[in-house]
């Protein structure tokens, strides 16, 4: 595993993507990974007790801090060039990654273009799938086609948006 793939790993993990499960499964599979973080860093991860009683609110703490240490402001700016590759490749549902990347907008990362913005207000009223059940199907599936219609109108701006991220964190990271 190359040094940025670890990294993307921290970073799903801090973004919810992966499970605390998942990541101390990756951590002790991923030997490499103390040449990435520093013998300090990837010592405090394995010394850390996942089975602690506040290893939910722990955890992210101590990756934040080892991720905002070797890699200062870039977390927003890696968690967007992710979401931006996986709306070009299709691996993510248009309304995740508008909504992800609103999110990373309104958070005051005036670098991510406002369109996520603009068209996450359009889905705000789009019920996602863990509301689906509290709809009447017919209300429902007219809601889904308005998702619908909404993701066909903006998808090539979402994309060229997309695309304007990815060039600028290669322009300033080098990537």
């Amino acid at each position: 595993m190359d040094e940025e793939s670890s990294w993307r790993v921290l970073e799903q993990f801090l973004s919810g993507v992966m499970s605390s499960a998942d990541f101390e499964q990756w951590l002790h599979s991923t030997p490499e990974l103390e040449s990435v973080l520093g013998a300090r860093a990837y010592g405090d991860l394995l010394a850390f007790d996942f089975q602690q009683q506040d290893a939910a609110h722990e955890l992210p703490k101590l990756v934040r801090s080892i991720y905002e240490s070797a890699r200062p402001a870039r977390l927003a700016r890696d968690r967007a060039f992710r979401i931006a590759r996986e709306l070009l490749s299709g691996s993510v549902p248009i309304h995740d990654g508008v909504r992800a990347l609103a999110g990373l907008c309104m958070d005051g990362h005036d670098w991510v273009p406002g369109i996520f913005v603009n068209v996450q207000a359009e889905f705000d009223g789009i019920p996602r799938p863990e509301e689906y059940a509290l709809w009447e199907p017919s209300a429902l599936a007219a809601k889904l086609e308005e998702g619908r219609q909404i993701t066909k109108l903006h998808q090539a701006s979402i994309l060229d948006a997309a695309r304007e991220i990815i060039a600028s964190y290669r322009k300033q990271y080098d990537s």
